[in-house]
């Protein structure tokens, strides 16, 4: 687009026609209907592609197709979809349904029907299944129990395929298919969703879907990682990295392909400095994460869930790939044991040989958003991983009240540091305090790098999880209560006893005193009456155990484990 302009052009008439021709190519512009996603972080001629990859879907839909047709050709079946979010539902039931629906006469899809009652309300679900399978417009419906009930009889005269995605509750079913009465046999339903709680007595048969396998995964990455003309020999080039980031990403469909576009047309080392990234992701300070990528896998299905499911899914982030004993111990202080059974149910976390395990992705994710977390209490939620955010706290005591978990890796710190002893005293929602080091056993006995040379005050309630390498004092503070503690660990620490006095610590299960030489007495502990470990290897200064500890024994009648030098 150019004009030119002499001495005898009106300057007027030029600028309208410059506005005019702007207009025209700006309409255009957004008829294109470009996503803006689309246009960052690419060389400017690579595009992330539009063709999907099929890779892994044929065997899914066999498996589904044969759960769907099981039994006599006039039976009814309805089958749910689950999985964890990005593992394929969406796409694996449009495939069913493009398959299948030439052999109905009458056959409805339903995107999304999780945003369609969020914005229309959930009237607009009968209301919407109704016109497609009457081809009737505004269908008279009085109530929403009875939404089938005027038009039964014309329902029942044809089987029908219906499919419904992203259903996220059972008011949502109810709406669409009432009592089911209206519902001819032989007909066929498919309803995909991502918690698998919600089909329990609803459904005929639940298919889970598999991750992909390891040969599909590879494929499928490629597919929207190299254009279509490097698949072949320049992939190869590109093997061990490209096998790396589907190891990272466990088999997880929409993982892989946001990954692939990203890496689309980037060199090798862009590849390597984004796997770097990934795998370093607890090492970022707040607001510096390199992935956010990845994110939108996840957080759909986290905003969905209820206060204590959020509060309880970033708490287990803290503690990931521990036992699950261990991990519900502590989330019991708060009656949650429920809340784990439902992020189980929803995808979020699986448990497997006994451990609480978590997503690469949605651990990422979640660390990020504990350290800046709210609840509609107005209580701050905030779970601190990086050293500096944890230093300037104790430091400065800003947002100290917010603070719900620190974890401070020692190995971090590379001096000695120095706090006022109220460095902890406005934490009074801590609940997880933390402080080791990576590096050890290697350099456990290294000098104390934080020091409170004014002494230190803990006046905490709430704390469940008390671990501190090297803690610097004689004893746990005397303001400090263990009535919620569960586990407290103070390994290669100056204590000469635990706490003066006994405490009321009826919580508390596990004790780790290793290596505290100066260590001569267990004498706070007598309240301890659940105690199933006790770890004294290396206190050579301890000659004998409390009385009270020697009598003691857990809910079951066991005395506690115990290691002793």
């Amino acid at each position: 687009m150019g004009f030119a302009l002499d001495e005898k052009s009106y300057e007027g008439e030029i600028i309208t026609k410059v506005v005019e021709e702007v207009k025209q190519v700006l309409n255009r512009l957004s008829q294109t209907s470009l996503n803006p996603s689309e246009c960052l972080g690419k060389s400017p001629h690579k595009h992330p592609k539009s063709q999907e990859s099929s890779w892994g879907i044929e065997h899914r839909l066999k498996q589904l197709e044969e759960k769907l047709s099981l039994g006599f050709e006039e039976t009814t079946r309805i089958i749910g979809v689950v999985g964890m979010p990005g593992i394929g539902k969406t796409t694996l039931a449009r495939k069913l349904y493009e398959k299948l629906k030439n052999e109905f006469l009458n056959h409805v899809l339903i995107p999304d029907i999780h945003e369609i009652s969020k914005e229309h309300g959930l009237d607009s679900l009968p209301t919407m299944l109704l016109e497609d399978l009457l081809n009737v417009k505004d269908p008279n419906i009085e109530t929403l129990q009875d939404a089938h009930q005027p038009y039964k009889d014309q329902l029942l005269k044809t089987k029908v395929l219906l499919v419904f995605d992203n259903v996220t509750s059972r008011k949502q079913l109810d709406a669409l298919l009432g009592n089911r009465d209206w519902i001819k046999q032989g007909s066929k339903i498919v309803i995909a969703k991502s918690d698998k709680s919600l089909l329990q007595s609803f459904v005929d048969y639940t298919y889970e879907v598999p991750r992909l396998t390891d040969r599909d995964a590879l494929q499928h990455f490629i597919h929207y990682a190299f254009d279509n003309d490097q698949e072949g020999d320049h992939a190869l080039n590109f093997s061990k990295l490209s096998k790396d980031f589907v190891r990272y990403t466990k088999g997880n469909p929409l993982a892989l392909k946001i990954l692939g576009a990203e890496l689309l047309g980037q060199d090798e080392t862009h590849w390597e400095l984004t796997l770097a990234a990934l795998a370093q992701q607890h090492k970022s300070p707040p607001g510096q994460s390199t992935t956010k990528m990845l994110h939108n896998v996840w957080r759909g299905s986290y905003d969905g869930l209820s206060q204590q499911q959020k509060d309880t899914l970033l708490d287990i982030a803290c503690f990931r790939s521990l036992d699950e004993t261990y991990i519900t111990s502590l989330l019991d202080s708060d009656g949650l044991k429920n809340e784990v059974e439902d992020l189980v149910n929803k995808f979020m976390i699986n448990i497997y040989a006994g451990k609480i395990e978590m997503h690469d992705s949605l651990y990422m994710l979640s660390k990020e958003l504990g350290q800046e977390a709210t609840a509609t209490d107005g209580k701050g939620r905030h779970r601190l991983w990086h050293h500096h955010a944890i230093t300037n706290v104790l430091e400065k005591n800003k947002g100290a009240s917010n603070v719900r978990a620190i974890f401070l890796d020692l190995s971090d710190i590379t001096r000695k540091m120095s706090f006022h002893s109220h460095a902890f005293a406005k934490m009074s929602y801590l609940r997880y305090l933390k402080i080791y080091s990576s590096q050890c056993p290697q350099e456990c006995d290294r000098d104390i790098k934080l020091n409170f040379p004014e002494g230190l005050q803990l006046p905490l309630n709430e704390v469940r999880c008390l671990h501190w390498l090297k803690f610097p004092l004689k004893e746990v503070p005397q303001d400090f209560s263990p009535e919620n503690l569960v586990d407290l660990k103070l390994p290669y620490s100056n204590i000469e006893r635990v706490w003066e006095d006994n405490k009321e610590a009826s919580k508390l299960k596990w004790v780790n005193l290793n290596h505290s030489r100066k260590l001569i007495t267990l004498s706070g502990l007598g309240k301890a009456q659940n105690l199933q470990e006790l770890n004294l290897e290396g206190c050579t200064a301890l000659t004998t155990l409390h009385v009270d500890m020697e009598n003691s024994s857990d809910a079951s009648g066991q005395k506690p484990n115990g290691h002793f030098d």
